[in-house]
């Protein structure tokens, strides 16, 4: 069965410090070991490669880690950059980079919901 959870960067610590403790996940126990997870992340600016902050984004590396190290998923990155444009007039320069942006990370994070839906479908017609 696929599960979405959704939590604000702030509440992740207590989060991961609950799952730390219950024994059938810590240190990646084989209720998550290989199963595939697709992390989602948003950011306002752009720090992916070539751009000037390039590196900057301290968050996705540091959530990877958790899920991939810790609880031994299989985790596939999407990342949605550039959601301040047209909110930060600074940032209003990037608007065709920021559209782009936006339909690559919707139809990435569409492909990947889609394989494992059929991932789930096809453990749950084994089962």
């Amino acid at each position: 069965m696929m599960g979405v959870l959704t939590l604000p960067i702030g509440k992740t610590s207590t989060w991961f410090d609950i799952l730390y403790t219950d024994p059938r996940i810590n240190e990646g126990g084989p209720e998550l070991r290989g199963r595939p997870a697709l992390l989602v992340t948003v950011s306002g600016g752009n720090y992916g490669p070539g751009s000037p902050k390039e590196g900057w984004d301290h968050s996705t590396s540091s959530l990877q880690r958790i899920f991939v190290d810790v609880f031994g998923l299989d985790v596939t990155v999407v990342d949605r950059r550039f959601t301040l444009v047209g909110v930060n007039p600074a940032l209003d320069q990037f608007k065709d980079i920021a559209d782009a942006v936006r339909v690559e990370a919707v139809r990435a994070a569409e492909v990947e919901e889609r394989k494992l839906a059929e991932s789930d479908a096809r453990k749950a017609a084994q089962e």
